[in-house]
C-alpha cells in the first residue's frame, strides 16, 4: 500500500474462509480479492469443472454432477452444526477485532470492551448463520454451498464420484489443462 517504497500495483487473491461481506469489502479496498468459494480446493468442485472432467473421462456429466452434488450436500447436512459453529466463531472473532484500541485509561478500555461484548448477540448470529445454511441445503444451491462450505476434502469426495482414485481430481484437472483440454482454462470462476 506504500507507493513510496515501490512502483507496483499489488493485488491478492484469498479464500472466502467464512468472511463476512464487510470484511470482504474492506479487503477489496486494499486490492485483496476474495474467491467465490470457501476454499481454493472447492474450485475443483465447481459444476463446470466437474462436467468437463466427466466428459473427458467419457462418462455422463449430468449423472456425475448429480452424484457429486448429492454427496457433498449430504456431507454438509451431516456436519451442519460444526460448519455453523465455525462460521459463528469466525464472525465473533472478526467483531472482536474491531475493538477500539484508542481508548485511554482502565475504565474507558473496560467500558469499550463491555460495550463491544454486549453488542455481540451470539444467539442471533447463530440463528442467522444456521438459517443461511438451511436455505442452501433446502434450495440445493450448489454454487452457494461451495461458497459456504469450508472442507478441504470436498474434491476428494468428488474424485471417487467421478471414478477417479481418492483425491486425484486436482491432478486430473491440472493434467487436462496442460494437455489439449482448453475448456478448463477458459472457465471464469
Amino acid at each position: 500500500a506504500n507507493s513510496q517504497i515501490h512502483h507496483l500495483d499489488v493485488f491478492g487473491v484469498i479464500d472466502r474462509d467464512r468472511r463476512l461481506q464487510a470484511e470482504i469489502t474492506k479487503l477489496e479496498q486494499g486490492s485483496i480479492y476474495v474467491l467465490e468459494v470457501a476454499e481454493v480446493e472447492n474450485l475443483f468442485c465447481t459444476e463446470e469443472v466437474l462436467k468437463i472432467v466427466s466428459e473427458r473421462l467419457a462418462r455422463d456429466p449430468s449423472a456425475d454432477f448429480l452424484t457429486v452434488s448429492n454427496t457433498i450436500f449430504g456431507r454438509l447436512q451431516s456436519e451442519l452444526d460444526t460448519q455453523v459453529s465455525l462460521h459463528v466463531s469466525s464472525e465473533i472473532k472478526f467483531k472482536l477485532n474491531v475493538f477500539d484500541v484508542k481508548q485511554k485509561g482502565a475504565s474507558n478500555i473496560n467500558s469499550a470492551l463491555q460495550n463491544l461484548v454486549t453488542s455481540i448477540d451470539v444467539n442471533q448470529i447463530y440463528s442467522e448463520t444456521n438459517q443461511r445454511f438451511i436455505d442452501v441445503l433446502e434450495s440445493k444451491d450448489y454454487k452457494q454451498l461451495l461458497a459456504l462450505y469450508n472442507r478441504k476434502s470436498l474434491c476428494t469426495q468428488a474424485s471417487t464420484s467421478l471414478g477417479l482414485s481418492n483425491g486425484s481430481l486436482p491432478e486430473t484437472v491440472v493434467r487436462l489443462i496442460k494437455g489439449e483440454c482448453k475448456e478448463l482454462s477458459l472457465i471464469h470462476i
